[in-house]
């Protein structure tokens, strides 16, 4: 059975020595060509630059994004429209990953900070 994609995150923050080469390949752009699916590139995609260089140098087909996406659940609209995003905090899925938790953080952040 083949996949229908792969999904590489690793791509950017401390882990980009590891996923970009110094021939110009990358893990993904590897992963690309050894099994012809897409890649979805994830890791450090909050960086626009470096999710704009993926895509249009063809190392990845799409990106995604997972701690941006919790510090900013409008993140799109965000990026569209030039808003300041919030970078992301270990408190915000504090003690776990659940919806109730980051609700209270970012309630708790909007009492404290008015």
């Amino acid at each position: 059975m083949n996949p229908d994609y792969i999904h590489i995150a690793a791509e950017g923050g401390k882990w980009a020595r590891e996923c970009q080469y110094p021939d110009g390949s990358s893990s993904n752009s590897i992963a690309r060509a050894l099994t012809g699916v897409p890649v979805i590139a994830n890791g450090g995609m909050h960086d626009q630059d470096l999710a704009q260089k993926l895509l249009s140098t063809g190392h990845a087909d799409l990106i995604s994004i997972g701690r941006a996406a919790i510090a900013n659940p409008d993140f799109p609209n965000k990026i569209l429209y030039g808003r300041e995003t919030q970078r992301f905090v270990p408190e915000m899925i504090k003690p776990e990953l659940t919806l109730t938790n980051t609700m209270e953080y970012f309630n708790k952040s909007l009492f404290f900070s008015t």
